[in-house]
């Protein structure tokens, strides 16, 4: 199903300020003229009332909003139950959104049968479905536009022969296909399921050359139809066509956990959230505690930028567009020790790529105030966006009864804005993407 801001969180981002020095000539003294800010598009999930109000929409939608909180608008505007839209993704070439909806397939505001990827023009026209599913069941996830706009990446648990079915035991699986909808491809092929029902092969991610995919997958490491024992996730890689899929990692051991690889700009490491060993050796941490990890995307060197041995669930790491930094979520002290902050509230990190300079961007201790991904970057690196249950008044509060909102926050930690204010009965929004 697509995203239900009310149940799930999420992040993204923001507006720019700047200052021009300029120098005169004689004696007239050095000044300073503000820049006007630059003006960022951000789009988002949201089941706030098409009016703009603060009400309740019966179905979710995707949204745009300018990063200084004006332009707020619906691209769609469907209002049956069951008809959702959410998880939006920007193309790279900034022309289109990609998201997954599960409205009937002639655009109409009504419910389909099953979750589809459709796209919707930058201005709101031309919303046409990519895939065409109905059979019950079926769903798409993860959506990830490949740098040169050329391909789309996603999550699916249809049938791998590309009939209208749902797949094998409902097993998830990674695919590719054309930004057209054509050509769809599964990069893996299992048919055997998680006993628990969870994915088996998900998050996928582009290399920044376009010409290779990362993603997790439970799937055995010779490649057969079968899982890893322990149903331990590994980080895969892929060609851009989905052929020679093979793991990057080897885990196995009973308690190793591996989730979120994010590639780096450059495209020489991997980074993601593991709960493994310190040694980094196959063998889960000993009290369950995660950290962040990056790899060579040759598979060598694994090395673990923070070393937590408390039990803090650690989420979503994602590369600044320079490189130079990751941000991530983590409910840690905010003084850096081994230790949970105050009511193990999470808040928003940056790290520089090394492993130093660990900071907490927000700083929120009161219980009911969360987040979850994905967390994100501004075009320019200036600023983090997510989405919180924190008080639309920027208060160390919760919403009253929980509502998600998107929030902006300078990458120094100051700044903290709510793009959207919504307060009442079950709406909410969230995981927010920027216009590139």
């Amino acid at each position: 199903m697509p995203f239900t801001p009310s149940k799930n969180l999420a992040s993204s981002s923001l507006f720019i300020l700047s200052t021009l020095l300029v120098s005169s000539c004689g004696s007239n003294p050095m000044s300073t003229t503000p820049v006007t800010p630059a003006v960022l598009t951000v789009a988002f999930g949201s089941t706030g009332a098409l009016d703009g109000s603060n009400n309740t929409n019966p179905a979710d939608n995707i949204w745009v909003a300018k990063s200084d909180g004006s332009g707020l608008m619906p691209l769609t505007r469907l209002t049956m139950s069951g008809a959702d839209s959410g998880e939006p993704i920007w193309s790279p070439d900034s022309k289109k959104i990609a998201f997954v909806s599960t409205c009937a397939l002639n655009g109409s505001d009504a419910a389909g049968t099953a979750n589809n990827i459709w796209v919707i023009n930058a201005d709101g026209s031309g919303a046409a479905p990519l895939t065409h599913l109905t059979a019950s069941g079926n769903t798409y996830w993860n959506l990830a536009w490949s740098p040169d706009s050329k391909k789309l990446a996603f999550a699916s648990s249809a049938a791998l022969d590309g009939s209208d079915a749902l797949n094998t035991n409902a097993a998830v699986n990674v695919w590719v296909m054309n930004a057209d909808g054509t050509a769809a491809t599964p990069v893996t092929r299992l048919t055997v399921a998680e006993p628990d029902g969870s994915w088996t092969s998900q998050l996928p991610v582009w290399s920044p050359d376009s010409t290779r995919l990362a993603f997790l997958s439970v799937g055995a490491l010779d490649g057969t139809n079968a899982l890893n024992p322990n149903r331990v996730f590994n980080i895969w890689t892929a060609k851009a066509d989905g052929s020679s899929a093979a793991p990057l990692t080897r885990l196995s051991a009973n308690g190793v956990s591996q989730t979120y690889p994010a590639w780096s700009p450059d495209g020489t490491k991997i980074s993601f959230i593991a709960q493994r060993a310190l040694d980094g050796t196959d063998a889960p941490s000993p009290t369950n505690g995660s950290n962040l990890w990056t790899i060579n995307a040759d598979g060598t060197a694994t090395t673990h930028l923070t070393s937590f041995t408390t039990n803090d669930f650690m989420f979503y790491p994602v590369w600044s567009p320079d490189g130079r930094k990751l941000v991530f979520g983590s409910a840690r002290a905010f003084d850096g020790s081994d230790a949970f902050n105050v009511n193990s509230t999470t808040n928003v990190w940056t790290i520089n790529s090394d492993g130093t300079g660990a900071f907490a961007v927000s700083r929120l201790t009161t219980t009911g105030i969360n987040f979850v991904l994905p967390l994100t970057w501004s075009p320019d690196g200036k600023k983090i966006g997510f989405t919180s249950q924190r008080a639309v008044d920027g208060s160390d509060a919760a919403n009253p009864s929980g509502q998600t909102n998107v929030w902006l926050l300078n990458a120094d930690g100051t700044g903290a804005m709510p793009l959207t204010h919504l307060t009442t009965g079950t709406a909410g929004s969230g995981l927010p993407t920027w216009k590139p």
